[in-house]
């Protein structure tokens, strides 16, 4: 996954466990926030997420490729999902494309793109409660998906670089 980070034009800049920063195109960061989990409220599923995008002086300057793999026991597709902030408008993930899918193992891998004008009210809302993760399958089952203490703790570290 890190290398469809890196471009030519690219230099690690950062690093760390949980954040990868790299420069791009001049003064801006490209970042990659690594895979976190979010908790299913059944107990049965799960998703792992991450999240890359550029940033300049604080502000979000690209759409933010969200890619996430949910682990759950089903032979349906992801048909759509979007983050729930309370009340606010639903911050959507365009474009689902299936990357990979094992239904013996459980699992969807889709990549995703949450549109720039929505990230920096994505990023401020996970840590609000009843903030989460809503995934539609094709067979009509809609799963929901709060950030663990982990992935609220990465993108704090993000924050503060």
């Amino acid at each position: 996954m890190i290398c469809s980070c890196v471009s030519s034009s690219s230099t690690i800049f950062k690093n760390s466990n949980k954040v990868l920063v790299m420069t791009f195109d001049g003064n801006a960061l490209k970042y990659y926030l690594r895979p976190e989990i979010m908790l299913g409220k059944d107990k049965n599923s799960s998703v792992n997420i991450d999240f890359s995008y550029q940033k300049r002086n604080d502000a979000y300057i690209s759409d933010s490729y969200t890619n996430f793999t949910l682990n759950y026991n089903t032979s349906a597709y992801i048909q759509s999902a979007q983050f729930n902030i309370p009340g606010k408008e639903p911050v959507v993930c365009n474009n689902i494309t299936t990357l990979n899918r094992n239904v013996s193992q459980k699992f969807i891998r889709v990549q995703t793109i949450v549109l720039q004008k929505d990230m920096e009210t994505l990023m401020n809302s996970f840590e609000i409660p009843e903030f989460n993760l809503s995934i539609e399958l094709t067979d009509g089952t809609v799963l929901f998906f709060t950030p663990s203490k982990t992935l609220i703790e990465t993108i704090r570290e993000e924050k503060m670089r």
